[in-house]
């Protein structure tokens, strides 16, 4: 699942009282003006030094303190981040942005019911924000409330029918309860939207796996790696399904891969020694059980007892 972002773009909400001449205005006003240019043009470190001073001639300033927050989200300073939003908070309490992000940080720091809490509070001021059900739902996903993340992935789905990270991740969990078909229509609405979306493929690539589908599934998987060729969960997951196929070479092949681009990968040692048994290949089949085994990987085990003593 993709990661919860702020958006820059949300500082420009807190200008709307801010529409006065550059003459006009005060030297705090300035300085947050100044910030956000240097924020949307993407140069964080500026902008914090225009935030301050602006905080340092108004201590109360709500919206200074909200849009450092943002900056200090970009720079993954989710800690000080969440401290800002509270600030912004204590002197404008209607700003449901700040509720918003403060959320995202919170989700960042794991503090997942805090989260929650801030995402609700958010949906009371704004209860028609697509994407506040959706981070809502990604928050109940991480902590594996799959029915809670479920009902609010239909509702940012109902508000935004074109939401494609909410039909990917209500796809994801379609798949985990076995409702495959259900899975493979949300994948498909969602790359109507971002047709070359890696993820969304893999995702779309597993579930047709699952259902035994492997010929489908490779050529997912396929698609993926034409994005993406490093993305060593795809070619692991190929591998499985030209060894479903009995295709064990070609999944040795994609197994020796994998396992070049991330040598920690126990699940592809087992699956290359399993290949290995299946075409005779007993010693180096051995070895890479064994290797799986000292990574960690239980079921080794027992193919180790079966074929290797």
């Amino acid at each position: 699942m993709k990661t919860l972002k702020s958006t820059i773009t949300l500082i420009l909400i807190v200008l709307s009282s801010f529409h006065l001449a550059a003459q006009n205005e005060n030297p705090a006003q300035s300085s947050l003006r100044e910030g956000i240019n240097y924020a949307q043009n993407g140069d964080y470190e500026g902008a914090l030094s225009y935030f301050n001073t602006a905080l340092e001639i108004y201590p109360q300033y709500a919206e200074a303190y909200f849009n450092r927050g943002l900056v200090q989200m970009e720079l993954q300073h989710y800690k000080e981040a969440n401290t800002d939003f509270t600030l912004a908070l204590g002197y404008k309490p209607d700003l449901n942005e700040a509720h918003f992000n403060r959320a995202l940080a919170q989700y960042h720091l794991k503090a997942y019911e805090a989260a929650i809490k801030d995402f609700r509070r958010a949906l009371v001021l704004d209860s028609a924000n697509a994407d506040i059900y959706y981070s809502l739902g990604r928050t109940y996903h991480d902590l594996l409330q799959f029915d809670e993340a479920l009902n609010a992935y239909n509702k940012a789905i109902n508000l935004k029918a074109t939401h494609a990270g909410a039909l990917h991740n209500r796809g994801l969990i379609r798949s985990l309860k076995g409702n495959y078909a259900g899975a493979l229509r949300d994948f498909e609405n969602a790359l109507k939207i971002t047709p070359k979306d890696e993820e969304i493929i893999f995702s779309r690539g597993v579930t047709k796996g699952l259902m035994t589908y492997y010929y489908a599934a490779i050529e997912d998987f396929n698609q993926v790696l034409k994005i993406n060729p490093n993305n060593y969960e795809a070619l692991y997951n190929r591998g499985l399904g030209f060894m479903k196929l009995e295709m064990y070479r070609d999944g040795i092949k994609d197994f020796d891969a994998c396992i070049e681009i991330h040598p920690d990968y126990q699940e592809a040692y087992l699956a290359r020694g399993v290949c290995k048994l299946n075409i005779n290949l007993k010693e180096d089949a051995c070895s890479d059980l064994y290797e799986a085994l000292e990574r960690g990987n239980r079921e080794a085990k027992g193919f180790i007892e079966q074929y290797c003593k």
